[in-house]
């Protein structure tokens, strides 16, 4: 394989400690007892790493009693079997391709356990730069706003590592099962690729299953190649134009449980923000307030509550929040912004099964003179949006946007 000589390899996200059972349960828990490798050979290493005759059931019985130190050594110790096998793979491919680079995809760990593998894979090739590509799950349109959900999910994974200075690429995991009834369309990838983006991915890759079941070359072309070709033209721009820009919004007050898709087993916390759609500060963001989850969650909430919601959350903002509808709105908005406040890009997402009606966003951190602003659709269409001031705050009017579509505003 190293003789094709590729530019980027992945190695995926089963080398983890998380996952293989029954050594290990699926989901972090915060029990260090539901993950790593229970083995004799493991558990031997650790022993003689600590000095002492662990066993398997006196090292369990010692974490689950409550000796966090003792678990921190072991959580570390099975990230570092990890990056040995990491270091190993990248060594041996590094030998016959010297010019590859390495990239890790990897599921839910909040900590800075997996560092140890980033810093192997850079190593291990003479020190070129590494991939990183957090995800899990989602991998079918049955459940589009599990897909929003997504990209809240990959941005605390990715800014959970912290500032890697080994990193150069970080991508979400945009991937589809098999062709079933509930598989994913070319749609459903576009807006996980948007939206990730958005929430401070800096790249994409896409993973395509093809189990040649009755599928033909033409039929990927018309229903993924194709579609996801000519939105090529609106995602590299999106990069270029806010390479130096953060998700700016409130910072949630606390975390929700949220549901593995196929077991429905409680699962790592993560903020929702999927009915009311106010900005969430997230990940590697820009905070300018906090919020009570439990107002942005509502389930039903009518078009005064609302707007009464967003001047709330402006006010909490101390009146900076960057883009607030000034109608009742149905759909995500999050902005992008500068250092210094400036607006660079609003993206927006309509969440219902029904054609949009055109909507008008209050903005701040427009330069004042501006007069147009683009607007990217997803689907390739542009237009130019006009842009008027009432005193420093600009106003525009996003066009209708079809059902479970978006597309992004340029500034």
């Amino acid at each position: 394989y190293a003789a094709s000589r590729p530019p980027w390899v992945w190695i995926d996200d089963d080398l983890r400690v998380l996952g293989h059972g029954p050594a290990s349960k699926w989901l972090y828990s915060g029990d260090r007892r539901t993950f790593g490798c229970w083995c004799g050979r493991c558990v031997g290493d650790f022993a003689k790493a600590e000095g002492r005759a662990w066993t398997r059931e006196t090292l369990a019985k010692a974490i689950g009693d409550g000796d966090a130190a003792l678990g921190d050594r072991w959580e570390r110790f099975s990230f570092g079997s990890l990056a040995g096998v990491a270091r190993r793979i990248a060594e041996r491919f590094h030998a016959f391709s010297p010019e590859t680079r390495f990239g890790y995809q990897h599921c839910a760990h909040f900590n800075d356990s997996q560092r140890q593998v980033f810093r192997a894979l850079h190593e291990a090739t003479d020190g070129q730069p590494v991939g990183d590509r957090p995800g899990g799950s989602w991998y079918q349109d049955h459940d589009p706003y599990g897909q929003l959900l997504k990209a809240y999910r990959v941005a605390r994974e990715s800014a959970d590592l912290g500032d890697m200075p080994e990193i150069l690429i970080t991508t979400p995991e945009i991937e589809t099962y098999p062709r079933v009834f509930t598989s994913r369309t070319a749609n459903g990838i576009l807006i996980e690729a948007l939206t990730s983006l958005t929430m401070g991915m800096n790249a994409l890759s896409l993973y395509f299953m093809d189990p040649r079941t009755g599928e033909t070359v033409d039929f990927y072309e018309r229903r993924f190649f194709g579609p996801l070709a000519a939105n090529a033209a609106l995602f590299r721009e999106f990069r270029r134009h806010t390479a130096d820009t953060l998700p700016t919004g409130l910072r949630p007050d606390r975390t929700y449980p949220v549901f593995h898709p196929l077991t429905m087993q409680a699962g790592t916390p993560e903020p929702m923000q999927l009915v009311t759609g106010v900005p969430i500060a997230y990940g590697k963001s820009r905070a300018l307030g906090t919020i009570d989850m439990d107002e942005v969650n509502a389930r039903a909430v009518s078009s005064a509550k609302l707007l009464a919601l967003y001047a709330k959350a402006d006010a909490l903002a101390g009146g900076r929040l960057p883009v607030v509808p000034t109608e009742p709105i149905q759909g995500w908005l999050m902005p992008r912004t500068a250092a210094d406040g400036t607006l660079r890009s609003v993206t927006y997402l309509n969440t219902t099964l029904d054609e949009s009606w055109p909507t008008r966003l209050r903005l701040r951190g427009v330069a004042k003179g501006t007069r147009t602003a683009k607007w990217w659709a997803l689907g390739g269409a542009t237009r130019d949006c006009e842009v008027t001031f009432e005193g420093t705050d600009a106003f525009v009017t996003l066009p209708a946007v079809t059902h479970w579509s978006g597309g992004w505003l340029q500034l």
